[in-house]
């Protein structure tokens, strides 16, 4: 037995402590035994005995159906605490107590069994877990996978030949249902989060370098190839070009030390449910956070430049506002401080952008749309999402930042010195080359 730097029997290190004055015990907590079954076994015992007399008895009087309901809801309470304390895991409370108070109005005649199967929640995935081979094979009990990988391996020997043996990378989602019912929603999860990784290379990689994380098989990379004849003389040229993102995205010392400078570890707790926000606002953060990402790993212009300006109108703006004039005056409140925002006009830019996007989305003009457009929303979302991340206790809701940027246009009409906003906000303004504005 070792113990830090102690190392003997069990014997000779309780009396090591014994020798210098020490108790073991007012240094270790014994293991909290789990709640014994009968306990659960009780309780699920009266719940059930409580649905067959509301079904014989219960028809008898309102009064002697409302007794047994009363009793239902008293055991069923007492078995859903035993389930937690035996389980620890809030999930299962949470639908052993729901299932006991649907069976209770199911056995009572309040509700049809349509409507119960209505009120039975949806299938909604769990967080997507990105994993090596090796960690899956160490952790997959975890994801409740019974058989070793390579037993599954060696079992099917297409599951090893085309789903194995040349990945990397598997995506993990727990969760209950039959395959063809949850295909959809774990896919859509998936594609979600992948999208959502592809936004961390958001100021950290050229978009011509832009790697892409998606579902194998999904987003191939090809190679495009045309002739181009010189009609006078005959002669030609044949490019080929990659197509695709053959980038691979390494999660590294260096792409760590930028996501620890900038906002991506920040925002991934928010979005799993981490902090006092508004339920609508975290959903509003994840939707902008998938735009982004698909903007990064987008191969057409137009539509890279649309998901970012749908992104900036999430984070800036509500649906009653007049946009033209909302999204550059709230971008205004976050950017207004640094010298880029008068030096590059950037007001009027971001006005012309949206206007931009309402011709590109009203009458599909798809030509208006230029490289410098795009990579100044890159350039806007970027640093808008930072401040909101880094200053998401001024920001719980939509509605704080709308009233944040009240405040400092009453502070510039009055022409007081600005106090609402905060000191510690974030600029980054990436530097692009000739090749950079060159995107198709």
């Amino acid at each position: 037995m070792k113990f830090g730097p102690l190392e003997g029997s069990q014997q000779e290190i309780t009396d090591f402590f014994e020798n210098n004055g020490l108790r073991p015990e007012a240094y270790f907590q014994a293991l909290e035994a789990p709640l014994e079954r009968r306990w659960m076994v009780i309780p699920a015992s009266l719940v059930c005995l409580v649905l067959v007399l509301i079904v014989l008895v219960g028809s008898r009087s309102s009064k002697l159906l409302l007794i047994l309901v009363l009793a239902g809801v008293a055991t069923g309470a007492w078995l859903a605490a035993s389930v937690q304390l035996r389980f620890r895991s809030a999930t299962v409370t949470w639908v052993v107590g729901l299932s006991i108070m649907l069976l209770l109005l199911l056995a009572a005649g309040l509700i049809t069994p349509k409507e119960a199967v209505d009120y039975l929640p949806k299938v909604k995935p769990k967080r997507v877990t990105l994993l090596s081979a090796a960690a899956l094979e160490r952790r997959r009990r975890r994801f409740g996978i019974p058989r070793t990988i390579s037993a599954l391996r060696k079992r099917n020997e297409a599951l090893d030949k085309y789903f194995f043996a040349d990945r990397a990378t598997f995506a993990v989602v727990r969760c209950t249902g039959k395959p063809d019912e949850i295909d959809a929603p774990v896919l859509k999860r998936v594609r979600d989060e992948l999208a959502i990784l592809a936004l961390s290379q958001l100021g950290y990689a050229r978009r011509r370098w832009i790697a892409v994380p998606s579902i194998a098989g999904e987003r191939p990379v090809l190679r495009r190839s045309y002739l181009a004849i010189d009609s006078a003389d005959g002669d030609y040229t044949q490019p080929n070009e990659t197509v695709g993102g053959f980038e691979t995205l390494a999660i590294n010392a260096p792409w760590l030390h930028f996501q620890k400078r900038l906002f991506f570890l920040d925002l991934l707790p928010i979005l799993r449910g981490r902090g006092r926000l508004s339920d609508q606002w975290r959903h509003d953060l994840w939707n902008a956070a998938v735009l982004m990402g698909l903007s990064q790993t987008s191969i057409d212009l137009p539509q890279a430049f649309l998901w970012n300006m749908i992104a900036l109108e999430i984070l800036l703006t509500r649906q009653d506002d007049p946009y033209t004039d909302a999204l550059p005056a709230r971008a205004e409140a976050f950017l207004g401080w640094v010298w880029e925002w008068k030096a590059s006009n950037l007001d009027q830019r971001i006005r012309d952008a949206y206007g931009k996007r309402c011709l590109l989305v009203h009458r599909g003009q798809r030509e208006i749309i230029a490289p410098k457009d795009l990579l100044l929303t890159d350039d806007l979302v970027l640093n808008l999402l930072w401040n909101i991340v880094a200053h998401i206790d001024l920001f719980p809701s939509k509605d704080a930042i709308v009233e944040f940027s009240r405040k400092l246009e009453a502070e510039r009409l009055l022409g007081v010195k600005p106090k609402t906003r905060p000191k510690t906000l974030h600029f980054l303004k990436p530097s692009y080359s000739d090749d950079d504005y060159r995107l198709r």
